[in-house]
């Protein structure tokens, strides 16, 4: 009786083995181990690739994210760069900036092997700046170095603050942005430490010119363009490694010698950059430059008819973006340029064949031009006598002869660079100059990089409207939720 039972049992749990129940239920866990298993695979897999395949940038404003300039000058790398970051890892984790840095400079290293980045606490390591000639890299600070030079890159650099004034007088309150500048401020320094030669710009002096705005000039020395002075009355002549000559606001006229050796310089592949103060008196020397290549400046006050064309007063231009290499950054971008202290451009039409003019910016058709009388204008209407547009505000020249390319590039506006412009109003007056020089001098990597916003976007409701959101995120879809879930529930119930 006992082997019958012992049998019966067998055979009970042999039947009880080979349900469907029992299969499906094996096949379920066989098939949970794989999937486990292949999950455990990826992620190893996913943990040993670089940041820029297995993190997404999902920041507003793209903080993570690198340009094509960026990715062009370090996926070319021949050169090794080592990037120093003075903090610890956890220090630069905590810090809102260097966090951001830390990501950034993931995907670059992801760009070349040529490129490493490390960490140094100063506080374990106190002679590493010294050791590295960076004595003036603080905590937070980037020592960037090659075989060829060294930089650092404070960490005041990585973001910056603009203060808009334009509310003060009104409600006795400024506002202020906050944009994150890591990008161009490494992207500039790895450019730097491995460029053979750098060039350089010469701002002519000894004509009343003006100086230009220290956010400008920083922004110069961001791009590794070196400035240097010049006065042609003591220099002689212009140097021979000069990439570019930079002439800014003069109030007074070039003696004949001076402009005889200006020409002489562009004739022989030189570069110029000419922004001419409004002043009302006549400057043949500076004429005689600009007919060579093409142009002619009215020594008259532009204004805008167009109320489509300028900004509270026809005297403040918003002129239309023509389509040079020079402005292509601002037209992608969609920021205006906003000028001041205007003088019209004209280009000839009868130019030698070697000679190529290009405007750069222009007028409405409905523009007119006032002569100054004593400097000024005494009214902004139109009047019979003023001279009818359209005008360019802005040209740029091209001529190859030979091996030697010139070039000149005249913008009409003493207001170019105005301070006064620049940090009230976001538009795009700064990156007109700061190509302008990076075309001339022919050296692509100068091309800007803008800083990305760190302002938080709220959103603003009316109370009508936050009710509304709230009754719908709050009541209607937790409601209809539960009650999707209960006739899921009754009509699984009664199958």
């Amino acid at each position: 009786m006992s082997q019958s039972k012992e049998k019966k049992e067998k055979k009970t749990m042999k039947e009880r083995l080979g349900t469907t129940k029992v299969r499906y239920g094996s096949y379920s866990a066989a098939i949970s181990v794989v999937v486990l298993a292949i999950l455990v695979v990826v992620n190893l897999i996913a943990s040993s690739l670089p940041g820029k395949y297995t993190k997404i940038d999902t920041s507003d404003s793209s903080y993570y994210s690198i340009g094509d300039l960026t990715k062009n000058i370090v996926g070319s790398l021949e050169t090794d760069v080592s990037v120093s970051v003075m903090a610890s890892e956890e220090d630069a984790r905590s810090d809102a900036i260097l966090s951001i840095l830390m990501e950034m400079l993931d995907r670059y290293q992801a760009l070349s092997d040529h490129l490493k980045v490390s960490y140094v606490d100063p506080a374990l390591n106190p002679t590493f700046a010294s050791d590295n000639d960076a004595d003036s890299a603080s905590k937070g600070s980037l020592i960037v170095k090659s075989d060829k030079r060294s930089t650092v890159v404070s960490y005041s650099d990585l973001y910056q603050v603009d203060y808009d004034y334009s509310s003060y007088y009104t409600t006795g309150s400024t506002s202020s942005t906050q944009s994150y500048d890591g990008e161009s401020a490494v992207t500039s320094a790895i450019d730097y430490v491995v460029s053979d030669t750098l060039p350089v710009l010469y701002s002519l002096t000894g004509h009343g010119e003006g100086s230009l705005p220290a956010s400008v000039e920083k922004q110069v020395s961001r791009m590794n363009i070196e400035m240097k002075e010049l006065n042609l009355l003591t220099a002689g002549e212009i140097p021979e490694d000069a990439n570019c000559l930079l002439i800014y606001c003069p109030t007074k006229d070039l003696s004949e010698e001076e402009a005889e050796k200006i020409l002489a310089y562009l004739k022989d592949g030189g570069s110029a950059l000419i922004i001419p103060a409004l002043t009302g008196e006549a400057h043949p020397n500076f004429d005689q430059i600009y007919n060579e290549y093409g142009m002619s400046l009215t020594n008259s006050l532009v204004l805008e008819g167009s109320t489509e064309h300028y900004y509270q007063s026809p005297i403040y231009l918003v002129p239309e973006v023509e389509s040079h290499t020079i402005t292509s950054p601002i037209t992608e971008q969609n920021i205006s340029v906003l000028l001041g202290g205007a003088q019209g451009l004209t280009i000839s039409s009868d130019i030698r064949s070697s000679l190529t003019v290009s405007p750069l910016l222009s007028t409405s058709d409905e523009a007119y031009a006032k002569a100054l009388s004593g400097g000024k204008v005494s009214t902004t209407e139109r009047e019979e006598a003023d001279a009818a547009g359209p005008f360019y505000l802005g040209a740029a020249a091209t001529e190859t002869v030979g091996e030697k390319t010139s070039h000149l590039v005249v913008i009409s506006s003493e207001a170019l660079l105005s301070e006064d412009i620049i940090e009230r109003f976001t538009v795009s007056n700064a990156d007109l100059f700061l190509n302008s020089l990076s075309w001339m001098c022919e050296h692509e990597s100068t091309i800007s990089i803008s800083p990305k916003s760190m302002d938080i976007n709220t959103l603003t409701m009316t109370e009508s409207q936050s009710r509304f959101w709230m009754i719908l995120t709050m009541g209607v879809i937790p409601v209809a939720l539960i009650g999707c879930g209960i006739g899921v529930w009754v009509w699984r119930r009664k199958k």
